[in-house]
C-alpha cells in the first residue's frame, strides 16, 4: 500500500524500499541523496531539490504520488469535511 512514507522511483515507479540505493527495476539514480527518497521527504524539500527529484518524472510515477497522497489521507485520524476538519467516525479520544 502506497502512502507518502513510501520510496517510489520517479524513473518507473516502482515501490522500493525506504533503505535504497536507487532503482533495481529501471536504474534510477539519486546522486545528490545517495537513495530515492520517499515522497514525504520530497515534499520537504527547498523547490529547487524538488525539481531535481522530480526530473524525468514517468507519467507512472505521478499517479503513484497521487494514489499515495489519498492513501495517506485515508489512513489520516483527521478528515477534511468542507472548511473544517472533523475527527473520523471511528476515532477515540481521550
Amino acid at each position: 500500500m502506497l502512502n507518502l512514507k513510501s520510496a517510489i522511483c520517479p524513473g518507473c515507479a516502482q515501490a522500493l524500499p525506504v533503505e535504497n540505493t536507487g532503482c533495481t527495476s529501471c536504474g534510477y539514480e539519486d546522486y545528490v541523496a545517495g537513495r530515492i527518497l520517499t515522497l514525504e521527504e520530497i515534499i520537504k524539500l527547498p523547490i529547487d531539490d524538488q525539481q531535481r527529484a522530480f526530473n524525468d518524472a514517468s507519467p507512472a510515477f505521478i499517479a503513484a504520488v497521487v494514489q499515495a497522497a489519498q492513501q495517506s489521507r485515508d489512513e489520516s485520524p483527521m478528515v477534511a469535511s468542507g472548511t473544517t476538519m472533523d475527527l473520523a467516525p471511528d476515532t477515540d479520544i481521550d
